[in-house]
């Protein structure tokens, strides 16, 4: 009994000190894409659309404020927003 909480606990602790390396390779990612993105003169902008409710990420140029990218595009967001109304519309129609 005694051997087997002992065995737990540095089960435990061995995942705690795994979880903690994961964490800290993970940040190192992040701060290795944050200042490679700043190399790019590449800004990242979250927003949400007024219209869907969605999580939108927009690339754009730091020096131009040029829009690079965009997701979803503008073009998935109208047709989403399209195919709700219709949805809206066969509600309606059956109603």
């Amino acid at each position: 009994m005694i051997k087997q909480a002992e065995t737990d606990v540095a089960k435990k602790e061995q995942l705690a000190t795994s979880q903690e390396e994961q964490l800290e390779a993970l940040q190192e990612k992040v701060s290795q894409l944050n200042s490679h993105m700043q190399n790019l003169s590449r800004d990242l902008q979250f927003t949400v659309d007024d219209r869907s409710g969605d999580t939108v990420v927009t690339v754009r140029d730091s020096d131009t404020d040029e829009i690079i990218r965009q997701f979803p595009s503008e073009e998935v967001l109208d047709a989403r927003h399209a195919v709700d109304k219709i949805k809206g519309l066969l509600i309606e129609a059956k109603v």
